[in-house]
C-alpha cells in the first residue's frame, strides 16, 4: 500500500514536473514572440520615418518638375530667339551682297553687324547648350527622386503587411492569455 501511494505520488511529481515543463517552454516561446514584436516595431519606427522622407521627397518632386517646366521655357525661348537671329543672319547676308554691289563704303559697317550677329548667335547658342545641360540634370535628378519614392513606398507596403501580420501575433497572444485565464 505504501508502494502504491508513493508511486502514485511519484506519477503526480512527474506530471506536475511536465506540466511545469510545458509551461516554462510556453514562457519561453511568448519571451520570443515578444522580442519579436519588439525587434519589428523598431522596424515599424524606422519605415514611418522613411514613409515622412517620402512625403519630402514628393515634395521635392513636384519642385523638380516645376523647374524642370521653367527651364524647357527657358530651352524653347533660345532656341526661338536662334531661330530668329539666323533668320537675321540670312537677311544680312542677303543685304551684304546688295551692299557689296551697290556701296563699297558701306560694306566695312556692314561686315562689323555681322560680327556683331555671330558673336550674339555663338552666345546664344552656348547659352542654349547650358541650358540643355541643366536640363539633363534636372531630368536626371527628378528620376533618382522618383526612384527612391518608388523604392520607398515599397517599403510602405511591406510595412504595411508586417504591421497585420504583428497585429494577428497580438491577437493570437490574447486569445493564449485569455484562453490560460
Amino acid at each position: 500500500m505504501i508502494l502504491d501511494e508513493s508511486e502514485d505520488l511519484r506519477n503526480r511529481l512527474e506530471e506536475k514536473n511536465r506540466q511545469l515543463e510545458k509551461k516554462n517552454q510556453a514562457v519561453i516561446q511568448a519571451q520570443q514572440e515578444r522580442n519579436q514584436f519588439c525587434t519589428e516595431l523598431k522596424e515599424m519606427k524606422d519605415i514611418y520615418a522613411d514613409l515622412k522622407d517620402i512625403n519630402v521627397l514628393q515634395r521635392k518632386v513636384a519642385e523638380l518638375h516645376t523647374r524642370v517646366a521653367a527651364l524647357e521655357a527657358l530651352l524653347q525661348g533660345a532656341k526661338e530667339a536662334n531661330r530668329k537671329s539666323q533668320q537675321q543672319q540670312e537677311v544680312l547676308i542677303n543685304f551684304q551682297q546688295e551692299v557689296l554691289r551697290n556701296f563699297v563704303p558701306l560694306a566695312k559697317i556692314f561686315f562689323l553687324l555681322v560680327a556683331e550677329l555671330l558673336r550674339e548667335n555663338t552666345d546664344l547658342k552656348r547659352y542654349a547648350a547650358r541650358m540643355r545641360a541643366k536640363v539633363a540634370s534636372q531630368e536626371a535628378l527628378l528620376q533618382d527622386a522618383e526612384e527612391a519614392t518608388r523604392k520607398l513606398q515599397q517599403q510602405q507596403k511591406e510595412a504595411t503587411r508586417k504591421l497585420q501580420q504583428m497585429q494577428k501575433l497580438e491577437l493570437q497572444q490574447e486569445t493564449i492569455e485569455v484562453t490560460r485565464l
